[in-house]
């Protein structure tokens, strides 16, 4: 029987003669050439994923500021048909239609809302929430919204209300 050989070049331009047996032996990868390829996915993953929780803060502090100022137009379309500001939270979302289609404050300790606590105080001259987020990767901003619909933001560290 003849011997088949198959001959793999090399990057100098030298030649391997390898039989069929070997060949077959040698068509796994070696120790060096796995560690390089996780090694290129670890660093893709460097670059990608700082990005992606920086996107991901943006969409929770979006989606916040979006809650907050629906939850303005509740109370503002309350004042219009009652004539006074709602004394709790059960007056805009008891009614049907609601004012406002879920509670902000019984939010439940282990599943904030889009990244972010709610705190929600009403009385009958009106209204102020406070959101603020549950860790730094879900937001970095502190919002709130008064009476009248004022938003404003300040930075989760501390500092002075900004109007936003």
């Amino acid at each position: 029987m003849r011997d088949l050989r198959f001959c793999t070049k090399m990057s100098r331009g030298l030649s391997l003669n390898l039989n069929r047996k070997e060949w077959l032996v040698r068509k796994g990868l070696t120790i060096i050439e796995i560690v390089v390829v996780v090694a290129i996915i670890a660093l893709l993953a460097s670059i990608a994923v700082p990005g992606m929780i920086a996107a991901r803060r943006g969409a929770n502090e979006a989606a916040t500021r979006s809650v907050l100022k629906s939850f303005a137009t509740a109370c503002e379309s309350y004042v219009a048909i009652n004539f006074d500001y709602p004394g709790d939270i059960a007056s805009l979302t008891t009614p049907d239609p609601p004012y406002f289609s879920f509670n902000l404050s019984a939010h439940d300790q282990n599943n904030p809302r889009d990244g972010y606590w709610y705190d929600v105080s009403l009385a009958t001259g009106g209204y102020t929430v406070v959101a603020e987020p549950s860790s730094t990767n879900t937001g970095s901003w502190d919002y709130r919204i008064l009476t009248g619909s004022i938003l404003q933001r300040r930075p989760s560290a501390g500092g002075t209300w900004q109007d936003f």
